[in-house]
């Protein structure tokens, strides 16, 4: 993976509301969008699990929508990564870590495929891991586990919404454009002016 480049991770929940272009509310799919961009551009990397061709097949995707997701992963800056030994391993991790929490606290437990995403993600060191996965099917919400992961530092969370301009800003902008209007405006009058104080006077030109 590039040292230098952001490594965003995005689980099944966000690759599918990208493809599908979800409906989301809050603008959230303006996060994703802006996620999107930046990877078509090369400013950022997204890591996923292959795992993933397994949950996207299984949403019942029409033609369009898989070609879309073939196409997306046909991009350099988009790598789906095997379940090697080592990932397996950290699942493992992750798992008896919150499966201990549940036979204390009675709280909910970790399904092996989000443990599988969420093992990738620290084992390659992304930057942040992308979901809308609140909490599903009486399991663990992963956006609850935001900054610590089993004992694994990672930042969870959901795609971030870019800042939108100020209204200020876009009155500031129409208010500088209108008067370079004016200035234009007035600097071809004068010039208009100026040619005909100075064009020599024609035998039918009064005063």
């Amino acid at each position: 993976m590039s040292g230098k480049q952001q490594i965003i991770y995005w689980d099944t929940s966000v690759l599918l509301a990208w493809i599908k272009d979800e409906p989301r509310p809050n603008n959230e799919m303006d996060g994703v969008n802006d996620i999107a961009e930046k990877i078509y551009k090369n400013n950022i990397v997204l890591l996923t699990s292959a795992l993933t061709d397994t949950e996207v097949l299984d949403s019942m995707l029409n033609d369009s929508q898989k070609q879309k997701y073939t196409d997306f992963f046909k991009h350099p800056n988009c790598q789906k990564v095997d379940v090697d030994p080592k990932i397996i391993q950290l699942t493992s991790n992750i798992r008896d870590y919150y499966q201990q929490q549940k036979l204390a606290n009675n709280t909910p437990a970790i399904t092996v495929p989000d443990a599988i995403h969420l093992a990738t993600a620290i084992y390659y060191e992304a930057n942040e891991f992308h979901t809308f996965d609140g909490g599903k099917k009486g399991g663990i919400s992963l956006l609850s586990l935001n900054g610590n992961v089993a004992g694994n530092p990672l930042v969870v969370c959901k795609p971030p919404i870019p800042p939108q301009p100020s209204l200020n800003l876009v009155i500031n902008k129409d208010v500088h454009v209108q008067e370079v209007i004016e200035h234009n405006g007035n600097i071809k009058g004068h010039e208009e002016e100026q040619k005909k104080e100075t064009r020599p006077k024609r035998k039918f030109d009064f005063e």
